[in-house]
């Protein structure tokens, strides 16, 4: 127990006028609140009660802690309210590192709509392809990529999507179209960089190899690389959507079964998640489940 909880005692038991009431009220025993009495006294240097078997009365010590002890009591109630309100309504500042195509699939279209229901939360948005020092950088969460492995970050799954196999119609027109697996060998490939490795995975967990011509760190590029004619590449179906739909991009094999990959929320480990986390994680996942 703090000076401020055996402040707070104190005050409790001069409200209620003795120490069995205060006990029961404070939900410890009445030896307990005895002994946070007397530790107070001890801490003062002086008595505050004037003990009886039938009442108490205050010394003019008590006397003047009992003023100042009101004071700190009904501060701490408002403390106590305030941070209940901030519980309940999310505000504050949002750091948020998330891949580029997540971020133009799942965030951006719908942020307006957050930030008018959540006036209250600053949105800081990193855009990137990479895993971030949560602690050190104080990324509040992140969207897309796992932080798989850290017993301090909580890593939550949101939702899935396909990866799909495409490349530009002047590639295939000049280097032929796929028909089937073994028909990927020789194509050039355009990989990124941070993967582990460099092969195509199928929905049946088999491989198809590939050195690639072009590694590149952003995904965006890569799709940009692809639509120009410099090789085939292996995407998530959100970060070729567009060029697909435009006919820039054809998907390869469309008929495999696709590799289907989780997409995650990491965000750091604590009892209770902040409410501005907590909206816009449940925000967002209605987003990636539409």
């Amino acid at each position: 127990m703090s000076f401020i909880d055996r402040v707070l005692t104190f005050t409790t038991v001069v409200e209620l006028g003795s120490f069995s009431k205060a006990a029961a009220h404070l939900s410890i025993t009445k030896a307990a609140v005895s002994k946070q009495i007397t530790q107070l006294e001890a801490e003062l240097g002086a008595p505050l009660l004037v003990r009886s078997t039938r009442s108490l009365s205050l010394t003019d010590s008590g006397t003047l802690l009992l003023e100042k002890a009101f004071f700190l009591k009904e501060n701490v109630e408002d403390l106590e309210n305030l941070f209940s309100e901030i519980r309940k309504e999310p505000q504050g500042r949002l750091k948020i590192c998330l891949a580029r195509h997540f971020a133009y699939n799942y965030v951006l279209p719908y942020l307006k709509e957050f930030t008018e229901k959540y006036p209250k939360v600053e949105i800081v948005l990193h855009v990137e392809e990479r895993l971030p020092d949560m602690e050190k950088e104080k990324i509040d969460l992140v969207l897309g990529n796992s932080l798989l492995g850290s017993e301090d970050i909580t890593v939550r799954r949101i939702g899935e999507a396909n990866y799909v196999l495409c490349a530009s119609p002047e590639y295939l027109k000049r280097e032929g179209t796929p028909v089937t697996r073994s028909d990927l060998k020789g194509h050039q490939y355009i990989s990124h960089s941070m993967r582990p490795h460099h092969n195509v995975i199928w929905g049946d967990a088999k491989e198809s190899s590939f050195i690639p011509k072009i590694q590149v760190n952003d995904i965006e590029v890569m799709r940009y690389l692809a639509e120009c004619g410099h090789g085939l590449v292996w995407m998530h179906d959100y970060a070729a959507k567009k060029s697909l739909e435009e006919g820039k991009l054809l998907t390869i094999l469309p008929k495999e079964k696709p590799y289907k990959v989780p997409l995650w929320a990491s965000y750091r480990s604590v009892k209770h998640l902040p409410p501005k986390i907590r909206a816009f994680l449940d925000f967002v996942i209605a987003k990636v489940s539409q």
